[in-house]
């Protein structure tokens, strides 16, 4: 939840305006970071899910 509001924190930063450029890439570059980490997170909430559904581990595409 943090890191969401981290990210939503960077994007009004970066639509404000007012950044230089230094500071928009830094901006962009940490946003770039959260996107990772979240979306490892919801990966591994998926294959967490997929394992209470059947109890089996797949690959994302429905092969054990």
């Amino acid at each position: 939840e943090q890191q969401v509001e981290a990210l939503e924190a960077l994007v009004q930063g970066m639509e404000q305006g007012g950044m230089s450029l230094q500071d928009m890439m830094a901006s962009y570059e940490k946003g770039v970071a959260l996107v990772k980490q979240l979306n490892a997170q919801l990966e591994n909430a998926r294959q967490r899910l997929q394992v209470l559904k059947d109890g089996t581990l797949t690959d994302g595409e429905g092969t054990p």
